[in-house]
């Protein structure tokens, strides 16, 4: 399920996280790790993508990064 936090492998609660995924395309995922990561009250740092389909720089004021940022392209 998208955005589910395991806890029986490390407890986070207090911690400094960053969410890390492959491809972002709208940003759901990360928006429902962010609220199971508030719900357990670890901190969000930031977002690390492999590749970044949806062109935002920041989801829910967290700092997204990519090593590739890929831009939509038009069909004609």
């Amino acid at each position: 399920m998208a955005g589910d936090v395991i806890t029986c492998f490390y407890r986070i609660e207090g911690k400094k996280v960053l969410i890390v995924d492959t491809i972002l395309r709208m940003g759901d995922t990360a928006r429902a790790d962010i609220e199971n990561l508030e719900a357990v009250k670890a901190s969000q740092v930031g977002i690390a993508v492999l590749a970044n389909k949806s062109g935002k720089e920041k989801i829910e004021g967290i700092p997204l990064r990519s090593l590739v940022e890929l831009l939509p392209v038009s069909r004609q």
